[in-house]
């Protein structure tokens, strides 16, 4: 302990802090909202932000620099009043809320009557009986029109809100197609096998309320489906037949097999496709969806049956473009296509609330758990990925607990989890077991769940319309409340905590994929040539115009063949490689030692980080309460790993390494004081050991225990577009003058060094300023273009010449696109960056404007100047593309 700079504190007299700035007064604090003083222990201050305590620093500091300010200062909230929420338990929580000093805005959604049609008096006597057993007496006039179009020959595409009936308006004119032509069949769609399950029994109901001697045979195949079943239920050559889209890519294959005669029979037959969730299809999936479909109308054309007649049924949330994306996935003219978007079912009133900004959204979120339980709501609370609803779980777990509840009431669910207990949950929430679920885009999806009172949006999805499809999880035939918990770590939380009527009154964003990236393109026509041939003329009729120069370079490589009738053909089996969804296709399951129960499946890249010898996994076991393990041994080639019991208080976090290397350059371009290159190369990626963590009560943080290296990494390597980086030496300099100003200006303010500008004295100004740049650049990226962030990383790189380079990537095999898209609309980015740096008023850099949640440099050597130093170099006046 430092005895002389505590009597140095203690003579040291402190100012006096205006009247307002005392001990439980309101404060407002930007980015952070509004909060209470805490105390103030001399020249530092407390403050309280919900449940949040933050140590704020030297307040004198903070008030000149506009980071603390009176209360009147916060934006003024929506002028509709608490009181006028209609709902007692809702006004309740908003009441709760808004006492705590975290309410920023409400808005709400007026009810809407159904509007409905007749049932036509033509539709099948037996559809018509089974109808009016479900109690269905009317169609919602959106259903009428699917139905009518379908009639017609033409496509449809229903992009009506959430729980809109959507399943019965394709239903209908399917069934009847297959009941006036018993040799018809029909192939439907879904992205999750929970979601394909769950959509499947509705139409098994339906199909089971038809006389017995008018059923139609109706079967699923999906990754849960055993392969000894799959043969049997198509020899019963089903009518109507549910997949996954990875059982139908890998069923392709037997199109072309002698064995494979009760496939071709189903293809054959096939008159019309459903693709249900059909927004689920962006970025990679979207391209892999396209080039399935592609496969497929030549599998159907080679069968012996006609992919001309084949009649597409979308189902989709509201996005910006329905029609397009409907027919650019089906390679239709989207004047075939009829898009419904007025939904006539009812809908119940819906309010929002947004809360004010927090560091620790979790805190938020499991005090309004506790909250909803106690005033006996149901509700699901959305979080992005599964990580984050397992932390999210032990903090709700907790807190429901310290209420005196039950807190096995609180579920997770993911699509890690086994089929198994996906369904259990599912059932718990029927019968009131499970009274709050928390989720992933697994429940996000259109699966038929209770409806909930409450929605809780820990963090912006990405998108309008995710925001939407969460929203839409509540208010349908009663009120609802959703309550939207922005993170201080996000810039797109930031956005919308200032615009909330966006998420319910904003346009969903359009949705564009790139199906002819060049490696996207070269696996599926090589799988397309291997199942069926593909006639050398109709190469672009199948796959498009880019193909041709496609099989040239495959023809070159010996991939690709050409026999004497004019057929391209392959002999690869590359099924089992091609992924879909752009994750690796090699799976590892993880088993308790003690038990054998087998308790999640993960793919074999994320096991690598989450399932490493000596990592702590969290899961939730079949009792409803928090498991946590240690991983004591992972085999890759057997797909296994084995966990064993852990302390509840310990996490690991795993230590990562990239390297990159750039084979070959597509493009450069040359800018002010920098080059682009874009090109090809392996990324390889290495868990080179872990951190172990320590989670204890009295403090906000885990406190780390020690690292662990392994002897031998466990690696990932895959290869992608690159998009490299290089400095000059002006752009070098132009860093060391402002790192030399910010030094000089620290010292004149005689302060001690503050620790955001403790990197300027242990890393290069040239190598700060290029790894804040590469933050900035991702962090601007998906307000220019629309792309899954997780798509691109970068990191920087050792000097290969006088210069300093770093490296964007792709985080996915074959490459997704986005570095591409970085290098076309570079100019636009960096602009849409410099603004958000420009408009953020942090002084050294925070989460919304530097700090990334995944960082391969586990975000060291960063500041904000230094990388606006460069943005402000490269920002093009015109936001015009640079190339």
């Amino acid at each position: 302990m430092d005895y002389a700079k505590l009597l140095e504190n203690a003579y040291q007299r402190s100012p006096e802090p205006p009247d307002w700035l005392q001990p439980g007064r309101p404060v407002y604090v930007p980015n952070r909202g509004l909060g209470y003083v805490v105390d103030l222990l001399g020249r530092r201050i407390l403050v309280a932000f919900g449940n949040e305590h933050c140590d704020l620093g030297d307040w004198q500091h903070a008030l000149q620099q506009n980071q603390l300010l009176p209360p009147e200062s916060a934006p003024q909230q929506s002028q509709l009043k608490v009181g006028n929420i209609g709902a007692p338990t809702f006004r309740a929580l908003a009441t709760h809320v808004q006492q705590q000093g975290i309410l920023r805005d409400i808005q709400r959604s007026s009810a809407r009557a159904a509007t409905t049609d007749p049932i036509p008096s033509d539709l099948p006597e037996s559809l018509k009986g089974a109808l009016e057993q479900l109690g269905i007496d009317a169609l919602y006039c959106h259903q009428a029109q699917a139905l009518t179009a379908m009639r017609a020959g033409k496509d449809v595409c229903l992009a009506t809100e959430t729980s809109s009936g959507k399943t019965l308006a394709f239903a209908l004119p399917l069934f009847e197609a297959c009941l006036r032509d018993r040799d018809t069949s029909v192939l439907a769609l879904w992205p999750l096998k929970a979601l394909a399950n769950d959509q499947l029994a509705k139409l098994h109901e339906l199909n089971q309320l038809l006389p017995p001697e008018e059923r139609l045979t109706v079967g699923i195949i999906t990754g849960d489906t055993p392969i000894e079943e799959r043969k049997p239920l198509l020899a019963r050559r089903p009518h109507l037949l549910g997949m996954s889209p990875e059982v139908l890519q890998r069923a392709l294959y037997a199109t072309g097999r002698r064995d494979g005669g009760e496939w071709r029979d189903f293809l054959r037959r096939l008159r019309a496709v459903v693709a249900d969730e059909s927004h689920a299809y962006l970025a990679t999936f979207g391209a892999g969806m396209k080039n399935l479909f592609r496969r497929l109308y030549r599998c159907v054309d080679a069968a012996g049956g006609s992919s001309e007649r084949l009649q597409w049924a979308f189902a989709s949330a509201t996005i910006g473009n329905p029609s397009e994306l409907a027919g650019t996935l089906a390679g239709r003219d989207p004047q075939r296509i009829q898009t419904l978007t007025q939904s006539g079912a009812a809908q119940a009133e819906r309010t929002l609330l947004t809360l004010e900004a927090t560091g620790d959204p979790n805190a938020t979120a499991a005090e309004l758990i506790a909250q909803c339980l106690q005033h006996g709501l149901t509700g699901i609370a959305f979080a992005n990925n599964r990580s984050a609803i397992k932390r999210l779980l032990r903090r709700a777990q907790n807190r429901v607990a310290r209420a005196g509840l039950d807190p096995s009431q609180i579920a997770i669910f993911h699509g890690s989890l086994k089929a198994e207990r996906r369904r259990a949950i599912l059932q718990q929430v029927a019968t009131g077991r499970v009274g709050f679920v928390l989720g992933t885009q697994a429940l996000e999806l259109g699966i038929d769940i209770s409806e909930f009172d409450v929605a809780l949006l820990r963090g912006f999805p990405g998108s309008v319309m995710a925001a939407k499809q969460r929203i839409g999880r509540v208010g349908r035939s009663r009120a609802g409340l959703a309550i939207y918990i922005p993170s201080t770590h996000s810039p797109l939380d930031a956005y919308y905590r200032r615009f909330p009527e966006q998420l319910i009154a904003g346009n969903p964003e359009p949705i564009a994929i790139d199906s002819d990236h060049p490696a996207t393109l070269g696996k599926h026509l090589l799988a397309g040539a291997a199942e069926a041939g593909i006639p050398s003329q109709q190469l672009a009729h199948y796959f498009g115009s880019a193909a041709s120069t496609i099989a040239g370079g495959l023809l070159d490589q010996g991939e690709l063949r050409l026999n004497q009738r004019g057929y391209y053909y392959a002999k690869s089996y590359l099924h089992k490689t091609i992924s879909l969804r752009g994750n690796e296709q090699t799976r590892v399951a993880a088993f308790d030692t003690e038990t054998g129960e087998e308790l999640e499946t993960l793919d074999a890249e994320t096991a690598r980080r989450e399932l490493h010898p000596g990592a702590i996994y969290t899961t939730q076991n079949t009792g409803g309460g928090i498991a946590n393990y240690r991983c004591r041994y992972l085999d890759e080639d057997a797909g296994k790993a084995e966990l064993e019991p852990a302390p509840s208080d310990r996490s690991t976090n795993p230590d990562l390494t990239f390297e990159i290397d750039l084979q070959r350059t597509l493009k450069s371009a040359s800018l002010t004081g920098m080059t682009l290159t874009l090109g090809w190369g392996r990324i390889t990626e290495s868990v080179t050991g872990y951190e172990v963590l320590q989670y204890r009560p009295e403090k906000q943080a885990p406190s780390p225990l020690g690292r662990v290296t392994f002897d031998a990494p466990y690696v990932t390597e895959f290869e992608a577009p690159i998009l490299r980086l290089e400095l000059d030496d002006s752009c070098i300099e132009s860093c060391q003058k402002v790192a030399q100003s910010l030094r000089e200006q620290l010292q004149r303010e005689e302060t001690e060094i503050p620790k955001a500008y403790e990197v300027l004295e242990s890393a290069s100004a040239g190598r700060i300023g290029l790894h804040s740049l590469g933050h900035q650049l991702l962090l601007g990226l998906p307000l220019a273009v629309l792309c899954n962030h997780h798509d691109l990383d970068f990191v920087t790189e050792s000097p290969e010449t006088s210069g300093l380079s770093g490296a964007f990537f792709d985080t996915i095999a074959g490459g997704s696109g986005s570095s591409e898209a970085l290098f076309a609309y570079f100019g636009q980015v960096a602009a849409r960056a410099r603004e958000l740096v420009e408009a953020c008023d942090c002084e050294a850099g925070c989460p919304q404007c530097l700090v990334l949640p995944r960082c391969p440099e586990q975000n060291k050597a960063l500041l904000k100047q230094l990388g606006g130093a460069l943005l402000a170099t490269l920002a093009p006046t015109d936001n015009r593309g640079a190339y």
